[in-house]
């Protein structure tokens, strides 16, 4: 399935799709390498103290995993998004922290200014955290599974519209059992 057709055709598949969840990570607009992730505070929710993304479970309401994303980033930093600003970075098909199968929707979005950043609401999710690229490779064991691939999947992004001066779509492959930062993850590139 090509990877485009993953995020459009999710809502006719989602009884094969067990809990769907959207994960965001946010990157400065003006071109630096310089993430915002969240590190958890809740200790109710799975992965207290590490590093992760902006993101959470599929309500009921959403009309697809983009209008998921941009409903969770809103109720956790209090920016609002148009779906034009989300990248397409994956789709994970395994199964979360409860064991239970779950699909995940990875996204970015390249356009956090300095304005924007000082707007961000303070959540009970947990506390913003910036990091460049040295601090995440300093802090890679703290990053909650899908954080790595989210950024492992960005930094390929944008290898590929440097190198090619083009936006391709990533054609993300279903990974089997859990998501683990330390093994290799394949990653196809269509060319049209």
């Amino acid at each position: 399935m090509a990877f485009n057709m993953a995020f459009d055709n999710a809502k006719s598949e989602q009884e094969d799709l067990g809990q769907e969840y959207a994960s965001i990570l946010l990157r400065r607009g003006d071109g630096k390498r310089e993430y915002y992730l969240q590190r958890r505070t809740n200790k109710a929710k799975p992965y207290y103290g590490k590093i992760g993304l902006f993101g959470g479970k599929r309500e009921p309401t959403d009309s697809s995993p983009k209008a998921c994303a941009l409903r969770e980033i809103h109720e956790e930093t209090g920016l609002k998004f148009l779906e034009p600003s989300l990248i397409e970075l994956g789709v994970i098909k395994s199964f979360n922290f409860y064991g239970e199968n779950s699909t995940g929707y990875i996204f970015a979005i390249d356009q956090i200014t300095g304005a924007r950043l000082r707007s961000i609401n303070p959540n009970d999710e947990g506390e913003l955290v910036e990091a460049d690229d040295g601090w995440i490779k300093r802090n890679w064991s703290n990053l909650t599974p899908i954080a790595s691939f989210a950024l492992s999947q960005h930094h390929e992004y944008l290898r590929i519209r440097k190198e090619t001066g083009l936006v391709k779509k990533m054609q993300a492959l279903p990974l089997i059992g859990r998501f683990m930062p330390d093994r290799p993850v394949r990653r196809e590139f269509a060319t049209g």
